[in-house]
Order: structure tokens, then sequence, then C-alpha cells
């Protein structure tokens, strides 16, 4: 292991999503070969649904628990997300269950109707897990989030594996999700009643108000720049659902998966333990994060490089591993997407903007990106392009605005070095 704090915190975060992975490779074969390409639709369709109410479950909250400076605040934050996320969990089923009847003939409620009394399990089990991940990055605890990383991965592949068997189509691939969401919760709660239950002594109602006014304004702005910036992630599953069906939202599933593999290897490990850094050095030395951000950039440009390796094998390699012809196409999608994941994986790995309080900056960007991927996917169904003609555009489309997105971040720290340069 790296001798200094912040390469090991890397390390260790990296080494066990590179396990985590291993598990999610070595499964996948037989994983497609239980599950069909519309399972994978389904179940996409369904995961884009949860991940705009996720954003919604915490109001962003837990963003907050990082960046407090004092353990008392942070500790109030944090039971504010548990409370935000129970009356959120309370509402959302019946919210859904309506929107799913006065909607049930449009594309995307029409696919995941019957799988709506799940939505609750996935916002407590996912919440949940958010809060304490976010308080485990505050206490620089990687190796217990590592180790969630691992059962995560574990207990998800386990469950598809063994209701593929039985064949329970896409609702095995949904409760293997559900159950992989929230596997870790027991590990990071015990963890912060072993370590930290004294500071819990400092929760009251008036710490709690306190904190809801200190961060209410943070919050808002950060929900906002999720749901768009979720939304902007999510729309390309939703109108490929939409234009094309479920079977092509399942190969465009699949495609991303594997080509962003070293995202998932990588980026997530060094996206956290950068983001507990920078929420450091934003207030102490700026300059010094202007040096670390550079640095990470020039380095995951490097391995950005195994996505373009990825990208190129992928359409004479997906249907041999995958099974069969019916996954090929999906190592053509894969290969289309390569620029974008090579974008996606270096810029967003680093870029932080909350922790300059820049939510707004990210805000714009995330809006501008949703209508430009609206305009986009309409103009080719419009055009009566093809699947993989439409995302060929997407991802030169998008490969730019990360480039625009990487130079924001940079004049972010400009900013703050100026401030304290005045001062």
């Amino acid at each position: 292991m790296p001798k200094g704090e912040f390469s090991r915190n890397i390390s260790i975060l990296a080494g066990s999503s590179a396990l985590a992975q291993g598990i999610s490779v070595l499964t996948a074969p037989i994983i497609t070969r239980l599950y069909g390409p519309s399972d994978y639709g389904i179940v996409a369709a369904f995961s884009s649904v949860i991940s705009l109410i996720l954003v919604v479950a915490t109001f962003r909250f837990e963003w907050a628990i990082p960046n407090a400076e004092e353990d008392g605040v942070a500790i109030n934050v944090f039971i504010i997300c548990f409370i935000v996320t129970a009356v959120v969990g309370i509402i959302a089923f019946p919210i859904f269950l309506i929107l799913s009847n006065i909607f049930k003939n449009t594309s995307i409620f029409g696919t995941i109707a019957p799988y709506i009394w799940l939505i609750p399990l996935y916002i407590f089990g996912g919440a949940s897990y958010q809060t304490l991940n976010a308080w485990a990055i505050r206490k620089k605890n990687f190796t217990p989030i590592a180790k969630t990383r691992l059962s995560q991965s574990l207990s998800g592949a386990s469950v598809n594996i063994g209701l593929g068997i039985l064949k329970w189509g896409s609702l095995g691939l949904l409760l293997g999700g559900l159950v992989s969401q929230a596997a870790g919760i027991g590990t990071l709660g015990k963890l912060l009643w072993r370590e930290d239950h004294k500071i819990l002594r400092k929760v009251s109602m008036t710490g709690i108000v306190d904190a809801f006014n200190r961060y209410g304004k943070f919050a808002c702005l950060s929900t906002g720049v999720s749901i768009v910036n979720t939304a902007s992630l999510q729309v390309t599953i939703i109108l490929l659902n939409m234009f094309y069906g479920p079977v092509v939202v399942g190969w465009y599933a699949l495609a991303q998966r594997i080509i962003g593999l070293p995202t998932q290897l990588i980026g997530q490990a060094a996206s956290q333990t950068f983001w507990a850094e920078s929420a450091r050095l934003v207030r102490s030395d700026p300059v010094a994060l202007k040096r670390l951000f550079l640095k990470f950039a020039k380095k995951l440009s490097l391995f950005s490089l195994a996505i373009a390796g990825l990208g190129i094998i992928s359409p004479f390699t997906f249907g041999l591993i995958f099974g069969k012809e019916q996954w090929t196409m999906a190592g053509y999608y894969a290969l289309f997407l390569t620029p974008l994941l090579m974008a996606q994986f270096v810029v967003s790995t680093i870029s932080h903007l909350v922790v300059h309080e820049l939510q707004h900056w990210q805000l714009i960007w995330d809006i501008i990106r949703l209508i430009l991927i609206a305009l986009l996917f309409m103009l080719a169904h419009g055009l009566d392009f093809s699947p993989g003609s439409s995302l060929v555009m997407y991802s030169l489309l998008m490969s730019g605005m990360y480039g625009i997105l990487f130079i924001m971040n940079l004049r972010a720290i400009a900013l703050k070095i100026k401030r304290i340069e005045e001062k």
C-alpha cells in the first residue's frame, strides 16, 4: 500500500471496487444467459426512475455532512437526512401508484408499472446507505466503505443468479439490485455507533433546526442540481425506451456497464477521496487544490485509455462472452459510447463544484446538457436515425460538454485563489 494517506485511501477504495467489479464481470456472462435484453431494459427503466427519486430522498443534505466544520453540526445534518428519507419513503408509493394509473399507456410507466411496490424499499435502502456513506467519508473510514462495496457486489450477484435459475425474469434482477443497494447499511451503522455514538448526544431539536437553517439553501441548490444532473443522465434511457423499446435499452445498459468498468473500478474511489481532500483544501490551500486537480486529471487521462481499449474490442467479444448473437449489438453500442465514457471518467471524478458552493454553475451546465440530449434524440427519431447513429451523436455531444465542465472547475478554483490573495 502507498505510504501517503491520500494515495492509500484511493488504493483501498479502488482495490475494493476492483474486487467488487471483478465479481460483477465474472458473473455477468452467467446472468446474461439467465436474463434477456428486454429484462435488462426493464431494470434500466426502473433504475432511471429510482435514481431521480433518490436525489430527493435525503434532499441532498448528506452532501453537507463531509463539509460541516464541526461534528456536532454534522450529526444533526445526519439526522435530518433520515427524517427526510422517512417522509419521502412514506409518500412515494401512493404518488407513483396514482401516476402509474394515470400514465399507464406511456412507455416508461407502462414498463415499470408491475414493480411500483418496490419503490419505497429502494428509497429506504438507497438513501440510508447514502447517508451512512457520507458520514464514513467525513471520518475517512474508507476501509469499512470498501467492505460494503464487496458485500453489495456479492449479495446482488448471488440473488440475481439464484432468481435467474428460478426464471423470475426482470423481477429477479430488480430484487438483486435492491439487496445490493441496501447491503452495507449494517456495517456502516455499527461503525458509527461503535466509534461516534457519543456524538449522537449532540443531537437536539435546536441543533436540527439550526443545521436545517444553515444548510437549507445549500440543500435546495444541491437538490436542484442533482435532479437536473440525474435527469440528464437518465433521460437517455427514458428516450431510448420511448423511441426504440426495452430491448435497445437492454443493449445500451449492458454496454454502458461493461465499457464503464474503469470508471467503476477507479473513478468512484478516486472521486470520494478527492471529495474528502478537496473539502479540506478549498478552505485552507486552494493553490494545492489546483495542483491536485491537474495531477488527477493527467493520471485519469492515462487510465481512460483502458476505456478506449475495451471499446475497440467490444464488437468482436460481446456476443462470445455474454451469450450468442442476442448481445452482439451491445458490443457496437459500447464502441459508440467510448468517447463519452472517456471524458466522463476524467471529468466527473474530479468535478466537485459543490465544495466551492457553486451548485448553481453545475445546475446551469446540467440544464443545458438535459436540453441538448432531449433535442438530439427527438431530432434523431424525427429523421428516422437508427439507435446506433443516435448514440454516436450523443457520445460526441456529451464529450464536448464534459470538456466545458472541466474548464468550469478550473475557473472555480481560480476564483477561490483570487479571494484568498485579496485578503
